[in-house]
């Protein structure tokens, strides 16, 4: 079976659990979890300039959707890791509920360099989230 998530303790695929939910998909999703937690401690404990490689780096997780089998995009949970030595807030737990998620985007893209305002067709308000910098 093509793209089967047996690594991640699931005989389902990652699409076709997203869109059936329920326990293979949080078995999937707990797999990704893990993996990124591991490479947020190993960015952590490798030392770069005065602080670490997370200090220095941004490191994303996120999904496509917020529901699969309705295929919605509210409320999305995305991680932000690492950056604090851009400028990026660390810590902290933010809510954005009603703002389209390519504000994410742009604020990634702005935090890397990129002169950006605008990330897709989604927001009517170009701009990034202030309220991810330190």
């Amino acid at each position: 079976m093509k793209n089967v998530m047996f690594e991640a303790g699931s005989d389902m695929t990652c699409h076709g659990a997203s869109h059936a939910g329920g326990a293979e998909w949080v078995k999937i999703k707990a797999w990704y979890a893990e993996r990124f937690a591991r490479l947020i401690e190993q960015l952590r404990d490798t030392p770069d300039g005065d602080g670490s490689l997370l200090d220095n780096t941004l490191v994303f997780l996120g999904s496509c959707l917020a529901d699969g089998a309705l295929h919605n995009h509210d409320n999305m949970p995305f991680i932000l890791a690492g950056g604090s030595a851009g400028g990026i807030k660390n810590g902290v737990c933010l809510n954005f509920a009603g703002l389209p998620h390519n504000k994410v985007l742009v604020s990634i893209a702005q935090f890397m360099g990129a002169n950006i305002a605008q990330f897709g067709t989604q927001d009517s308000e170009p701009g990034a989230l202030k309220q991810l910098l330190a």
